[in-house]
């Protein structure tokens, strides 16, 4: 957040077995939210995000895998329906290669 407050949790029960997926969407808080298995891994999501003004990133091996950009207040895409769509299959499908286990 803007104040600079950070939070870090540990996790359990989303599958996740490699990487990390991060998003700025998160209803309570709208901040960045990270899910990762590697620091590094979570460090190039965070930045990337802060890159496009937010989004939805999946990341393995410092490796962007696909991403989402949402550059309206973090929340909001400016691309037409269909590449919102698309991006969103890609996020789902990498998120199950990298083990998440809910939608």
């Amino acid at each position: 957040g803007q104040n600079g407050n950070v939070a870090v949790g540990l996790t359990r029960g989303f599958g996740l077995r490699h990487g990390a997926l991060a998003c700025t969407i998160a209803h309570d808080h709208h901040n960045l939210l990270i899910l990762a298995t590697a620091d590094d891994d979570a460090l190039i999501a965070a930045k990337h995000l802060e890159s496009l003004g937010g989004g939805m990133v999946a990341v393995q091996n410092g490796r962007i895998l696909c991403d989402l950009p949402l550059p309206i207040c973090g929340l909001l895409s400016d691309r037409p329906l269909v590449e919102v769509s698309q991006a969103m299959d890609r996020l789902d499908h990498y998120a199950r290669e990298l083990g998440c286990s809910i939608p």
